[in-house]
């Protein structure tokens, strides 16, 4: 058998190392077959040849016990915000008659996550990420509780601070959670097992929302906001300990090993020229500009009935859903796969924009698939990105996923905001719009992916 001390950085070794072909040390008892000599520590170790680790050659395997006690207590947390956000934004228009209300929200929600994210990131690098995903989860328990039970008249000077706080704790819960999903998947990647963990986790996110944001309207109309503050901050309870329940060992919550100069950079932003990445900051940009044009030609232009606009942004996140369950499987694709994939979503955008703008109309099937497939590729792009930020981050995994965390939430409000400038009211234009999104999207997707990083 190997000696401990070198079984232990085969076992905690960074997330990709497995992935990108790296040869790691023999983690079973017993000779490995065809072993290879190396040194340590003036004797010899018994490594064998790397497996191909593509994983679609890999055996699948079930995710694990820690592997479902993080997902059920990410989706009961996620359906709770899902539910808080619509009770928010309906009460928001039916008691605080301020038409400052949705962007006040939006802006405090995302102040926190601008502020906190880079130190929350190295806080769960420094700290494991399992101890604080269980502390941030029994925080956001304690302040919805006190919320929903000391205040009887919710006004903007009892509710904006409640937001500000829940996105403070998620500054520091995100950072945590994915660090520990990308480390329990590599830990199945190290085994020679194919269990896409980030996948399966944001499908089960995903859907949890769509739940949340389904029932809230429902519940707040039954119930008021005080009793959906109670069950929130229950829920956040109930993730928080059986999370608590998640045993795994060091390799997963402890910070990782140093990668070893061959994986580290002079610069530690160099992650953030890869090509998944970059693309993913790019539509940071375009989407809340398509988030505010939907709804206004949905009804307008296409004459739908308001449940529309919910239904795309449904079909949107189903097809998010989807791309997470085909990851869940342990299906990644190369490089040249995200950008087919991509172009492929981008390019149905540009079509649906297209086919509206020049009098040909659209297809209820068609505009179905089409979306779906946008919502998909979506997704797609997302794990993509956040596979490529964890990619020999070694034991700073935290605060990297801490960097896209604060870039993303200053490109997301001031795209809001300036898509509230620019985009017109007229829904006779959107068409123009949209097909004008399409192609940038296409030929962003283009150029940053025929360049010389796609990671």
């Amino acid at each position: 058998m190997p000696p401990t001390e070198d079984r232990d950085k085969g076992i905690t070794e960074g997330f990709t190392g497995a992935v990108r072909g790296k040869v790691t040390p023999t983690l079973a008892g017993g000779p490995p077959s065809n072993p290879i000599a190396a040194p340590n520590n003036g004797g010899t170790v018994a490594r064998a040849p790397q497996p191909d680790m593509n994983s679609h050659r890999l055996p699948s395997t079930s995710p694990g016990v820690d592997t479902w006690l993080l997902i059920l207590g990410n989706a009961v947390s996620t359906f709770g915000n899902g539910v808080f956000l619509v009770a928010l934004l309906i009460y928001g228009g039916t008691q605080v008659n301020s038409s400052q209300f949705l962007g006040l929200v939006q802006g405090t929600a995302y102040l926190p996550m601008a502020l906190f994210s880079l130190f929350a990131g190295r806080v769960a690098d420094r700290l494991g990420p399992r101890f604080l995903i269980v502390l941030t989860d029994l925080l956001r328990g304690v302040v919805f509780v006190s919320f929903g039970l000391g205040f009887s008249n919710h006004s903007l000077g009892v509710l904006l601070p409640l937001v500000f706080i829940n996105g403070g704790l998620q500054a520091f819960f995100i950072p945590a959670v994915v660090l520990l999903s990308v480390r329990l998947e590599g830990d199945f990647h190290r085994r020679g097992q194919r269990v896409g963990v980030l996948g399966l986790r944001t499908a089960s996110l995903h859907t949890a929302t769509l739940a949340g944001n389904a029932l809230g309207g429902i519940l707040f109309v039954a119930f008021g906001l005080s009793a959906l503050l109670v069950a929130t901050g229950i829920g956040f309870f109930a993730s928080g300990l059986s999370e608590m329940f998640i045993r795994a060992g060091r390799r997963v919550n402890e910070p990782l090993v140093d990668p070893g100069p061959a994986q580290k950079s002079t610069n530690p932003l160099e992650f953030l020229k890869m090509f998944p990445v970059n693309l993913y900051l790019l539509f940071q940009i375009v989407l809340p500009l398509l988030t505010i044009l939907l709804p206004g030609y949905l009804t307008g232009g296409l004459g739908l009935p308001e449940q529309a606009v919910g239904w795309v942004f449904a079909l949107l996140l189903a097809g998010s859903i989807g791309a997470g369950l085909v990851r869940a499987r342990g299906w990644k694709g190369s490089a040249n796969g995200v950008v087919g994939l991509t172009l492929g979503s981008t390019l149905s955008l540009g079509i649906l924009g297209a086919l509206d703008l020049f009098g040909f109309g659209i297809p209820l099937g068609l505009g179905v698939i089409m979306l779906g497939f946008f919502g998909f590729g979506l997704g797609w792009m997302y794990l993509s990105a956040i596979e490529k930020v964890q990619e020999g981050a070694g034991k700073t995994g935290g605060r990297r996923h801490g960097v896209l965390e604060t870039l993303t939430s200053l490109l997301v409000p001031g795209a809001y905001f300036l898509g509230s400038m620019l985009v017109p009211s007229d829904p006779t234009l959107a068409p123009a719009w949209i097909f004008g999104f399409g192609l940038v999207l296409t030929g962003g997707t283009l150029y940053l992916g025929m360049g010389r990083r796609r990671g």
